[in-house]
């Protein structure tokens, strides 16, 4: 488990990259803090903050942000619906897999040439 100091160093990295304008190092910063959130169980939080690192990444001309950006966020989505399956809250897994939609479209489709054929992107299923 994560300590409230680390946690309060991660949020000092976004303010600091925000501030100087680091698209990459911003975007690591927020990934790192989704993935705490998700571990402690945030779905939501984790969500929100990669749309934050989405919005970043695709700003940017690095396709590997956009990778890792539309990847992560699809991944939370994908344990998201998992859980609501579980709780039989078919509605709430509807809802998160319209959501998921919009972001299978657009520039992901644009990273396929980029990473072949065999893109961990096909394999994702939400």
């Amino acid at each position: 488990m994560i300590s409230k100091e680390q946690m309060a160093s991660i949020e000092q990295a976004i303010s600091f990259y925000q501030k100087g304008n680091e698209t990459s190092a911003l975007f690591n910063a927020l990934d790192r803090e989704a993935e705490i959130q998700e571990e402690q169980g945030d779905l939501n939080g984790a969500i929100q903050t990669l749309d934050s690192a989405l919005s970043i990444a695709l700003q940017s001309d690095d396709q590997d942000l956009w990778f890792y950006a539309y990847l992560d966020r699809a991944s939370v989505q994908k344990k998201q619906i998992w859980n609501h399956l579980n709780e039989k809250d078919f509605v709430k897994a509807h809802d998160v897999a319209n959501r998921a939609k919009p972001i299978t479209s657009g520039r992901l489709r644009s990273l396929s040439p980029a990473v072949g054929t065999a893109s961990p992107i096909r394999r994702v299923h939400l």
